[in-house]
């Protein structure tokens, strides 16, 4: 027997994945279920509008629901959250080669030229 969902969306709304663009999370009163629509609300906040029945509960399922990929740890406390800017400043702190222009233009998928280039056959 299938399980009612807590949810419900207004007539005609359709709820896409706003982060990863993925069709498989496409959500309408069609194929809704309280992982899909708790998945909805915590990357979009802003769909709340477009829900008709919400449980009385719906921030503590928000704030308890787990992102595909992330991880739930024993103690919250120790959650650090590092955004996309930061994560590119560690990064860059983490590579201490010096890169050379020599560096630079070895072959990363495109061929270097030769040395001799003008002396190679032209093409007619």
């Amino acid at each position: 027997m299938k399980k009612l969902c807590q949810f419900l969306l207004l007539a005609g709304a359709l709820l896409q994945d706003i982060v990863n663009w993925d069709n498989d999370l496409l959500c309408s009163n069609a194929n809704i279920t309280d992982d899909l629509a708790l998945y909805h609300l915590k990357t979009n906040p802003n769909c709340r509008e477009l829900f008709q029945e919400l449980p009385e509960n719906v921030d503590e399922l928000i704030e308890d629901f787990v992102l595909p990929g992330e991880k739930k740890s024993e103690d919250e406390s120790q959650k650090v959250e590092i955004t996309g800017e930061e994560k590119f400043k560690e990064d860059a702190k983490d590579s201490t080669e010096d890169v050379t222009k020599e560096d630079a233009t070895t072959d990363v998928g495109a061929r270097k030229l030769p040395e001799n280039v003008d002396e190679l056959p032209k093409k007619k």
